[in-house]
């Protein structure tokens, strides 16, 4: 699946149900990291997967700032996960 953030298209992945977890790589690798985790973890969970601004199948430029990073990470969580389950 696909969010648009800021005019980039980020590619995610959902699996599971329940309360939601939002697994994040580091630079250098996409979400295929957790791989061994996502089935577990989807059994008790809703499991995000993001591949992060210009990793895996997400677009734009790799290197940004970390400032804008953070930013863009918070949007996604905004339009990902409903307010109710934050906490």
């Amino acid at each position: 699946m696909k969010v648009k953030i800021n005019d980039i298209e980020l590619y995610y992945q959902k699996f599971g149900t329940g309360h939601p977890i939002i697994l994040l790589h580091d630079y250098f690798q996409d979400g295929s990291i957790f791989d061994k985790l996502i089935a577990p973890l989807s059994l008790s969970y809703t499991v995000y997967v993001p591949d992060l601004r210009g990793y895996g199948m997400s677009q734009g430029k790799a290197h940004i700032i970390i400032k804008l990073m953070q930013k863009i990470w918070l949007l996604l969580l905004e339009k990902l996960i409903s307010k109710n389950h934050m906490y």
